[in-house]
């Protein structure tokens, strides 16, 4: 399990997204997850941390006082922890993983580099994904956002790696092709080349159907 979280009970400026979703963090299920992290000791190695671990510097007092407490948050306070293991090497000895989605539903850049370093991802069973060519249990893992079906879900392919390893090889197969600098770099040119707007990234019908039988 990777990830940050930010509690937004202290920053007014987030009051409109807290009150149209009705929540207190932008990940929630990150949240969760970090709160229950002793209680699924058994099944789920987290390294899921709060965005601000330690209490912050104040920023009151005169103009050279905020500068240099607001260097001191970014520099030595955020994700400190965060930063202090290897990524990679967390994504390559998973056989599977989770970046929880924001509440919107859209997921951080690690979905992309653990399906690259050939892990299984874990997400949500969203349209988003189907829009870039993701399907469900054939590319990633799928469950409906509750930690119950999250552990469930965990279970299963612990006990069935054959499928596991199917949706790993899938996933990273995926991602060497569909995610790489020079593809990506390219698909956004050609979307910035357009008259209307559209995205490159979204698949017509005709690979969704093609997907849909590689599926079967």
């Amino acid at each position: 399990m990777l990830g940050t979280y930010e509690n937004l009970k202290d920053h007014p400026r987030y009051k409109g997204l807290k009150d149209f979703f009705e929540i207190e963090t932008i990940h929630p299920m990150r949240k969760i997850i970090y709160e229950n992290a002793n209680d699924m000791k058994d099944i789920i190695y987290s390294k899921i941390s709060d965005y601000n671990e330690v209490e912050l510097k104040s920023v009151n007092g005169g103009v050279i006082i905020k500068i240099y407490n607001r260097l001191y948050n970014t520099f030595f306070v955020k994700q400190t922890n965060y930063f202090k293991f290897d990524i990679v090497a967390e994504y390559n000895n998973a056989k599977m993983f989770i970046v929880p989605e924001e509440a919107n539903n859209l997921p951080g850049i690690g979905f992309v580099e653990g399906m690259a370093c050939g892990s299984a991802y874990i997400g949500l069973d969203d349209p988003m994904y189907k829009d870039i060519g993701l399907l469900p249990e054939v590319h990633y893992i799928s469950y409906d956002g509750t930690l119950s079906d999250l552990k469930i879900k965990i279970r299963y392919y612990q006990d069935n790696n054959a499928e596991l390893e199917k949706i790993a090889k899938r996933g990273y197969e995926f991602a060497k092709e569909n995610f790489n600098g020079e593809h990506v770099a390219q698909k956004l040119y050609n979307d910035l080349m357009k008259s209307e707007i559209s995205s490159s990234f979204v698949i017509n019908n005709k690979k969704d159907n093609v997907l849909k039988d590689i599926a079967k």
